[in-house]
């Protein structure tokens, strides 16, 4: 049986894709959520905990997040998002957290570019749009908010996160 922790955890990565897309951002306030729920679960749970684990693949995700957002590889928010999930993982599950969200993102990643090519006139009318319109994802030349490989993708990791995050 699935807990209210695990069901806050996907409403949280199910709301940073969707917002991800409508506005190339991924809030704070979902992180850090994410982060006070991980360390309330983990200290009710304190003598199951490998902080070790949990710790080295948050400190693992960040500073490969780092390197890659300092070559415009990855945006902020997704390094972020990204660490925090890691946090949840732990070293072990870290293997499946990115083998779901790069299987993710690549769905996501096609499923937006072939809605790119679409024929024009089956597409809406963007020109009079703002430019944090949600149909600004469907703009050629646009970049792809990964936010819609990293919620997804977690929520399937998480099914190999440590046990003791979905007691009751």
């Amino acid at each position: 049986m699935l807990s209210f922790v695990w069901f806050l955890l996907v409403a949280i990565a199910l709301a940073s894709a969707v917002v991800d897309v409508v506005t190339y951002r991924i809030p704070n306030a979902f992180v850090v959520t994410l982060v006070v729920l991980f360390f309330a679960v983990a200290l009710i749970h304190r003598s199951e905990v490998d902080w070790l684990s949990h710790l080295g693949a948050l400190g693992l995700i960040l500073g490969a997040g780092i390197f890659l957002y300092s070559f415009g590889q990855m945006g902020a928010g997704d390094v972020k998002l990204m660490s925090a999930l890691a946090l949840w993982a732990g070293v072990i599950p870290l293997v499946s957290l990115l083998f779901w969200i790069s299987l993710c993102g690549l769905v996501g990643m096609a499923v937006i570019l072939v809605l790119r090519r679409l024929p024009p006139v089956l597409q809406p009318d963007r020109a009079h749009l703002p430019k944090r319109d949600a149909l600004r994802v469907l703009k050629r030349g646009e970049g792809i908010p990964y936010g819609i490989g990293i919620g997804p993708g977690a929520i399937l990791a998480s099914f190999s996160f440590p046990s003791w995050l979905w007691h009751e």
